[in-house]
């Protein structure tokens, strides 16, 4: 049996090393012999014998009994001295099964155990179980880190075959990263963490190998011609084989008339021209800029004047649906575009969608992955708005961690509310869908709740991405059917209340699921997503009252706002955040950039804590703290206070400060006129509440206001917030 055991690993390992080019990083870290203990992420049934070619050692690894049972993969794992493990059994007993893994060590054998016991489901870098601890500590063996990135080979098989029999094999390409080793008595916890660093290491290394925005959009292009790509509430609907064609036809006319300019200028609403002017700026490879439409005109004077924007492509059937909007030399209007792209045009665009090779439709002479493919002014929500330069890499990234979270599919369909002056609108409207091969619909404004509907309806949308408050608005207005398609709703950029996602799985019998991120960010970071059942129980991939893990590759860390010392588990602390979506800078503000980033980490200025499973929490952005009596107090506190005496579901009290000269800062609350007859019932609860006293603001300081400043995503306008209650201080 040993010969048959022996035949069949040798002809398993000649046949992956066919199929596969594998490339190792660390492998310094591999010793030639003595015993190792090598610690992996886990997500696919090869991966063992993937770590075992990585190494150039034979590695014996662990893997569940419920596959090593079964017929298949039992005889493999027996082929490759796989040691069975059930997690499900007590200490003893699973002590009992390590026993084999702390002999082949003494034995000067090297071994993995994969810390998240079964393969991951959905796609997040899971807890790591301390298992593995007992070995490093029984054998005093160091601990060597690894990372395998794009492993799912099982379920490429398939495909690689089909590309076998027409005559277009590629190998399949497998990274292995392994890492500095760590001593026999590190935790789970810090194994975990440089596990995720890897991760992080991962996608740099992919930077080599990175194509632009532009490129990558013709090859999906080209595989999905007479598929549906996008389409609008205002009925304009195009193929791949459409898309592809007018947005080459544009690119011909744009890298004509701004061979010396940098950024191109869009001014246009969530629509199929806005998609094709981005795509065509793209393949000429300058850098787009989407100037937000519900900013004020000083704001977007700075946006022109920083990008140095010679060109702005708009509508003059969009400008007139604007109130108040300045007209600019720089706009160059698509009705006149139309009349100047000609038969001959459109036959010459064709001809080269389907026959020019891409590095001369978009050539890649001078790109490299960090140059820049949009500048996304911030909603300057605590400041002045900040020009946010992303990268190629910042945003294919960041694509990629959104495909494997959401399991993208050419048959999914997006929902497109978002506008693409919005880094969530930019990077998950625009590059998710059309660098998936999947379709999405857009719609000009996203408070036409019955356009929405009829939208998702009509195209059976799968996906829709939101903010809480455009999924307020829709739960009231739309019917519980109209959303029978969807499969994900996803929303950020804002705080999710309770009330909100309680009145949305009520009425559509769906879950709202929470996401955090940041333009500086590319902007996904931190994603719920559902439950996945195994036969080892459920693999969470959701808790309410969290915006969910960190998006592979990326890494997050909780520290001191003072001392900047890293934090443990459920302490409060700055989030910082580092991995492939961390932007290059600030236009024009090396100070400020130099502020927020280190060493690669971006300090996010949110105050947040992450528990034992990687849940991160957001309490508030550091900005919305007042420093009272030496203590930070979170106006979110106090808001929720209030938010639970009444039944609302739209914000009805918001909390500001003033300075104090005597305890340095005091807290206001500005309240909504509606609710002005109970203020002196919210004064008396606060007051009589068990909340420590420097979250009850005086009575003198409760005012009554029309409305909250609030910017063009829906967000509350922290610095217009301030101005408020200072005059109303001022006024009293």
């Amino acid at each position: 049996m040993k010969i048959i055991y022996s035949i069949t690993r040798i002809t398993i390992l000649l046949f992956l090393r066919a199929i596969t080019k594998i490339r190792v990083f660390g492998k310094e870290n591999i010793s030639s012999s003595g015993g190792q203990l090598i610690v992996s992420n886990h997500k696919s049934f090869l991966d063992g014998i993937l770590l075992s070619i990585a190494s150039k050692r034979k590695v014996a690894f662990f893997i569940d009994s419920h596959h090593y049972n079964k017929k298949v993969t039992a005889f493999i794992a027996r082929s490759f001295d796989a040691i069975p493990i059930d997690f499900s059994q007590s200490k003893k007993d699973l002590e009992s099964s390590m026993q084999p893994a702390v002999d082949a060590i003494n034995a000067s054998e090297t071994v993995c155990f994969f810390a998240e016991a079964d393969i991951t489901k959905i796609g997040f870098l899971r807890k790591f179980r301390d298992e593995f601890t007992y070995i490093s500590k029984k054998t005093g063996s160091e601990i060597v880190p690894a990372f395998i990135g794009d492993s799912e080979l099982v379920g490429n098989l398939k495909f690689n075959a089909r590309r076998l029999l027409v005559g277009r094999f590629s190998r399949y390409r497998v990274s292995v990263h392994f890492g500095e080793v760590l001593s026999s008595d590190a935790t789970a916890k810090e194994v975990h963490q440089r596990v995720s660093l890897l991760g992080c290491d991962y996608f740099e290394k992919l930077k080599e190998e990175r194509k632009s925005l532009g490129y990558r959009f013709i090859a999906v292009a080209r595989r999905n011609l007479l598929r549906e790509s996008i389409s609008d509430s205002m009925g304009e609907k195009l193929s791949y084989a459409k898309l592809l064609v007018a947005s080459i036809a544009l690119a011909t006319k744009i890298e004509r008339s701004s061979r010396n300019q940098e950024c191109i200028g869009v001014f246009l609403p969530s629509s199929c021209p806005a998609v094709v002017v981005n795509l065509a700026i793209a393949i000429v490879g300058k850098v787009i800029v989407n100037l937000n439409y519900t900013a004020s005109k000083t704001a977007r004077d700075i946006a022109v004047q920083e990008c140095e924007l010679q060109s702005i492509y708009t509508s003059r059937r969009f400008l007139k649906r604007l109130p108040n909007i300045e007209e600019r030399p720089e706009y160059i209007y698509l009705e006149d575009l139309a009349k100047e792209i000609g038969k001959l045009d459109r036959i010459d665009a064709l001809f080269k969608s389907l026959f020019f090779p891409r590095r001369v439709l978009c050539p890649q002479d001078n790109f490299t992955a960090d140059s820049i493919a949009t500048i996304i002014y911030s909603s300057g929500s605590s400041g002045r708005a900040k020009g946010v330069m992303l990268s190629h890499h910042n945003i294919i990234s960041n694509v990629e961690a959104a495909q494997i979270i959401f399991d993208i599919k050419r048959e999914d369909s997006l929902c497109g509310v978002l506008p693409f002056f919005h880094s969530f609108g930019f990077t998950c409207t625009i590059w998710l869908p059309l660098l998936s091969g999947a379709s999405a619909s857009y719609i000009p404004n996203p408070l036409e709740s019955l356009t929405v509907a009829k939208v998702i309806r009509q195209k059976k949308c799968s996906i829709l991405l939101a903010t809480p408050t455009f999924i307020s608005n829709y739960t009231r207005r739309i019917d519980r059917e109209d959303f029978a398609s969807l499969r994900i709703v996803l929303v950020g950029a804002e705080k999710l209340k309770k009330k909100i996602a309680d009145a949305f799985i009520a009425k559509f019998g769906k879950e709202l699921l929470e996401g955090y991120g940041a333009t500086e960010l590319s902007p996904v970071t931190t994603l719920n997503m559902t439950n996945v059942e195994t036969h080892n129980g459920i693999q969470v991939a959701n808790k309410p009252n969290t915006v969910g893990m960190a998006v592979p590759g990326v890494t997050l860390k909780v520290v001191d706002v003072n001392t900047f010392e890293t934090l443990g588990p459920q302490e409060q602390g700055l989030l910082c955040v580092r991995g492939p979506n961390v932007m290059v800078g600030y236009k024009n503000m090396e100070q400020e950039t130099q502020d927020v980033l280190e060493d690669g980490w971006y300090c996010s200025g949110d105050i947040a804590k992450i528990d034992e499973d990687g849940f991160v929490s957001i309490v508030d952005r550091l900005s919305r703290f007042s420093k009272i009596g030496g203590e930070m107090v979170a106006h979110v506190v106090v808001e929720e206070f209030f938010m639970n005496l009444g039944d609302w579901d739209h914000q009805v009290v918001a909390i500001s400060s003033v300075p104090d000269d005597r305890k340095g800062e005091q807290l206001v609350v500005l309240y909504l006129d509606e609710i002005k007859e109970d203020i002196d019932e919210f004064y008396e609860k606060i007051t009589s509440s068990d909340l420590a006293n420097i979250y009850k603001p005086k009575r003198s300081n409760y005012f009554a206001v029309e409305s909250f400043p609030v910017l063009g995503t829906g967000k509350l306008d922290i610095l217009g917030l301030r101005r408020l209650a200072l005059d109303a201080m001022l006024s009293e």
